[in-house]
């Protein structure tokens, strides 16, 4: 289950327990409330009743020997009921009227035989509807009635005995004429009219109207609010699964001031600190590996030429061998020499000098191969490696590069400067590595030296070189390292 559905689910869930309590609590209270105005509206009409009765007869004994105060009481509520008939007594009228406590009681003419004869029987059955009073039937409480000394004047049924203290807790005092002749104390539980089970049907219908619509408003309520949680938190999800992906700059955008906002704020603090933190680790990483570069670039090169250096290129060129010769693929080493180079230095100066070798260095660049190896090899030596290059490719290859150095615009650099090169090269894979074809191509840079300079000899060219040649350049690498 997603969290959306749980938000939801917990605040429908909660709004509704809320609104069903309040429905409940509000029915109790109602009634309760609805029980204590019908006790006190009964009590009143039924200490009425008994006030009036005292007065009418001087006693209750008395009235219960001339009439029953059931009948009594109907009497009188017919009586209050017609305003014309009792100009001096108080009423409310209206269903179960209200016949006014023992402070409004008035004296009714005492009945008489002739009245029972043109009335009413003198005994009515008790809680029965009375043509006095035919809407009246059972009244909405029972009372006990007994004198100040706790023996029950009322009902007859129970009339004499004592009540026990705690029966005459509840009591209300009845006071004629400023003397409290009796209490009454009600019994059992109410017994509504037909008027009060309207009401209590009224205050019912509101109540559920009242919960309807208040269900109904914390649903709606419910899923707004959950909604607008839930998206405020899946927005954070998005932003967290972004950074996951690598994209650590994350805003999301959740203006309340609530903990959701709080943890919006943070992220958004957090994102911006992880992702300066991460750039600025970025830039440091690069300064590292561009600064790692540039040892590694001078370890391997040599700082004039900007070729590589003599241990990186015995490094590259023996793998390369060894590859072409497992490979069978062919390979080739040429070594080449500056013509009369100690003459440059002491003619021109070793700042001259200088110029020479890197201009040379820029030649071989731009005219070698990606895939060939060219360094400095020592002083004014330079070595080259040529994979998947036979012999006549490699000298076609060096003969270029020597007529370019012949054709360079050397006055450029001095009015009298003028510079060649010799080359030796050598294919043969079979000399058993390459310190010998080194040696190999070193013999053949000799012969074009002993056959006068600027030119590129390898197996062919130097067939007539003395044989004395071939001892003399064991230790030329040697030399001119």
């Amino acid at each position: 289950m997603s969290l959306r559905v749980r938000l939801i689910a917990a605040l429908l869930a909660t709004s509704l327990l809320s609104v069903a309590i309040v429905g409940i609590v509000a029915q109790q209270r109602l009634m309760r409330k609805f029980d204590d105005l019908v006790l006190a509206r009964a009590a009143r009409n039924f200490t009425g009743d008994v006030a009036a009765y005292w007065l009418t007869y001087g006693s209750f004994e008395a009235g219960l020997r001339a009439e029953p105060f059931r009948h009594f009481s109907l009497r009188r509520s017919a009586l209050l009921r017609q305003p014309e008939l009792r100009p001096n007594m108080a009423g409310t009228g209206g269903p179960g009227p209200d016949t006014g406590g023992p402070g409004t009681a008035e004296a009714l003419p005492p009945w008489t035989a002739a009245d029972a004869d043109a009335d009413t029987p003198a005994s009515p059955p008790d809680f029965a509807p009375s043509p006095l009073d035919p809407g009246r039937g059972l009244p909405p409480f029972r009372f006990v009635l007994f004198d100040p000394s706790g023996k029950i004047l009322s009902p007859p049924s129970e009339t004499g005995r004592a009540l026990r203290p705690e029966e005459q807790q509840n009591a209300i005092p009845i006071a004629v004429k400023g003397r409290i002749v009796a209490f009454a104390s009600p019994l059992g539980i109410v017994n509504y009219s037909p008027a009060d089970r309207a009401y209590i049907a009224a205050m019912w219908d509101a109540i559920v109207w009242g919960i309807a619509v208040a269900a109904l408003t914390a649903i709606g309520l419910g899923l707004v609010v959950g909604n607008r949680l839930s998206a405020s938190l899946r927005e954070l999800t998005a932003a967290i699964r972004g950074m996951q992906q690598g994209s650590l700059r994350q805003q999301v955008n959740i203006a309340s001031r609530d903990e959701v906002g709080v943890l919006a704020r943070a992220f958004n603090a957090m994102s911006d600190e992880l992702a300066e933190s991460h750039e600025r680790l970025q830039a440091s990483h690069l300064t590292i590996s561009q600064q790692a570069e540039q040892l590694r670039e001078q370890a391997i090169r040599d700082s004039l030429t900007g070729l590589y250096n003599r241990r990186h290129f015995d490094e590259r060129a023996a793998s390369t061998l060894q590859y072409s010769i497992r490979h069978g693929h062919p390979m080739a080493i040429a070594i080449g020499d500056i013509d009369h180079f100690k003459s440059i230095n002491d003619r021109f100066s070793h700042a001259v000098g200088d110029a020479v070798l890197r201009e040379i260095g820029e030649l071989v660049r731009q005219h070698l191969r990606s895939s060939d190896l060219a360094a400095r090899y020592g002083g004014e030596e330079f070595v080259f490696g040529f994979p998947e290059t036979d012999l006549a490719e490699a000298a076609d290859c060096c003969e270029r590069l020597r007529q370019l150095i012949e054709a360079h615009p050397w006055r450029q650099i001095h009015p009298d400067l003028r510079v060649t090169i010799s080359i030796g090269v050598t294919a043969e894979r079979s000399l058993g590595g390459l310190d010998a074809m080194l040696a190999a191509a070193d013999h053949h840079l000799y012969a074009a030296k002993l056959h006068g300079r600027n030119r590129v000899c390898g197996a062919d060219e130097d067939a007539e070189a003395p044989a004395t040649a071939v001892s003399a350049t064991q230790d030329l690498r040697v030399r001119t390292a």
